[in-house]
């Protein structure tokens, strides 16, 4: 069941540049408008989780031809916890940094590539999915989970080819 009725509508953009052949950059905007139309008690209130403005911008440089290096951002405006709009979380910026090096040794090739998330260690808050407890009152059946984000993320992938 569903607290009430919706409307929902936003834009998605996504624009890349190669600025030389070396250079690329990317920008991804999403602006998204999601409301409460019903019941009158919530009505014009903000979806919980659901922020107006999310934006991705990245610059990656292939250093030569096996080895290229970038950086990211991830920004994100404030958003409602809950949907009285009693509670909102403030927006955050995250920095990242990437790696990737690919490489061939006789018919096998491959590709390292590590990466960074939040990489100055700013604070945040994350959402995981809804906690169902198997009541039967829907105020009490979707409690939202929320955690401080991480501080930062690394990660490692290696991938083989032949």
């Amino acid at each position: 069941r569903n607290v009430g009725d919706t409307q929902r509508f936003g834009v998605e953009t996504r624009l890349g540049w190669q600025l030389v052949r070396k250079l690329e950059m990317v920008a991804a905007h999403t602006w998204s408008q999601f409301k409460y139309v019903a019941p009158a008690a919530i009505k014009g209130h903000w979806l919980p989780n659901s922020p107006e403005h999310m934006l991705n911008l990245g610059v990656d440089y292939q250093v030569v031809p096996q080895l290229s290096l970038g950086i990211e951002s991830e920004l994100q405006s404030h958003w409602w916890v809950d949907t009285d709009g009693m509670a909102s979380v403030p927006g955050f910026a995250l920095w990242g940094a990437n790696a990737s090096y690919r490489w061939h040794l006789g018919e096998t090739g491959g590709e390292l590539s590590l990466s960074a998330r939040n990489v100055f260690g700013a604070s945040y808050m994350a959402f995981t999915e809804p906690d169902f407890d198997n009541t039967d009152d829907i105020l009490v059946d979707v409690w939202n989970s929320y955690q401080p984000g991480p501080p930062q993320e690394y990660y490692a992938r290696v991938t083989l080819s032949r």
